[in-house]
């Protein structure tokens, strides 16, 4: 029950939080975030693509922008659920793209429902793999 409040809660957030950051000026800043997805689904509702609208706009001035996501690469709707997120940031031709395997102590830790954590960055990663690990994705 404390789950379901929480991503109620969070959901209620993101639906306040979006349409604010609809007004703020283009900038180049890095932004992190979780776009949940309900069971069996790889669909994103209105609050997560207007969640991502905005933070593609914090990257609309960059010279450089890159998205990466991690998800949970175990599951059967991996692929689509990268598909989907893809779709909803198309506004944006962008440089890099990257999708990483969620680490396996997290997928074991976390008994809630499937997110996928996203990065939308001016900054090059370097440090991470251009290509998608050999992960079934």
């Amino acid at each position: 029950m404390f789950m379901r409040s929480a991503i109620v809660a969070c959901a209620a957030f993101i639906a306040t939080a979006a349409p604010a950051l609809a007004d703020e000026p283009a900038r180049c800043d890095a932004t992190n975030f979780r776009v949940y997805f309900a069971d069996n689904s790889a669909t994103l509702n209105d609050a997560a693509r207007e969640m991502m609208a905005a933070a593609e706009r914090q990257v609309a001035d960059c010279d450089f922008a890159e998205l990466r996501m991690i998800l949970d690469a175990s599951s059967p709707l991996a692929n689509q659920r990268v598909a989907a997120i893809r779709a909803a940031a198309d506004e944006r031709a962008w440089d890099a793209v990257r999708v990483e395997a969620r680490p396996m102590l997290q997928r074991a830790s976390y008994g809630g429902p499937d997110y996928a954590m996203i990065t939308m960055t001016p900054d090059v990663g370097a440090d991470r793999p251009m290509s998608p690990p050999n992960v079934g994705l």
